[in-house]
């Protein structure tokens, strides 16, 4: 397994573990454990596997083959999981800065909310243990459920609010409010209507 580590660790970082020219000085430094810088741009997921492989103590490293390999995967699912939650970030960023622009001059944000919602659900669906990502996916739903209650789009903000992971009760308020507001209106113009007939 040490190898493995070590192996990994010169993929990621295309460098060589360990330069040393002379083996004496070599074989002193593996038996101190001494480990080159991990750099950050490399996951925690990594970081650890790379550690735990390369532990001098067996009682502290991998135990076998199989253990590194599920390790490894579960690395690798994380680490694409984390590019398709920074997608759905930026989308999400990108719907909020769209919904300050003035009405006419927008893209469609209806586009852009569904692209951030279905982003998070994938990442969310590799991911599955990312509080982050479920945190976020209900922030969006927060963002987009305001928006069209500010439209006075009752109905989509219903939907929005359904989908929300977490209750949010001042958004639950404020779509019963806007559907009070609404019967209130209806039955007012019912009332005129019929005063004109």
């Amino acid at each position: 397994v040490y190898l493995l580590g070590a192996i990994l660790y010169e993929i990621l970082f295309k460098r060589r573990i360990r330069v040393e020219q002379e083996v004496k000085q070599l074989f002193r430094q593996i038996m101190r454990g001494d480990l080159p810088e991990l750099s950050t741009s490399i996951s925690e997921e990594f970081k650890s596997l790379i550690t735990s492989s390369l532990a001098m103590n067996t009682d502290d490293r991998i135990p076998n083959a199989h253990s590194f390999r599920k390790l490894l995967l579960h690395a690798i699912r994380t680490q694409k999981a984390t590019a398709v939650y920074r997608k759905a970030h930026q989308l999400q960023l990108s719907l909020h800065a769209e919904l300050q622009r003035p009405e006419g001059a927008r893209v469609d944000a209806s586009a852009l909310y569904d692209r951030a919602r279905l982003t998070y659900r994938t990442s969310l669906e590799m991911w599955s243990e990312s509080e982050r990502a479920r945190a976020d996916l209900d922030r969006l739903h927060v963002l987009w459920g305001q928006y069209l209650i500010s439209q006075r789009d009752l109905e989509g903000a219903k939907r929005a609010i359904s989908r929300l992971h977490l209750p949010h009760p001042d958004l639950t308020q404020q779509l019963e409010d806007g559907f009070s507001e609404q019967s209130r209106v209806e039955r007012e113009r019912a009332v005129l209507q019929e005063w004109h007939e």
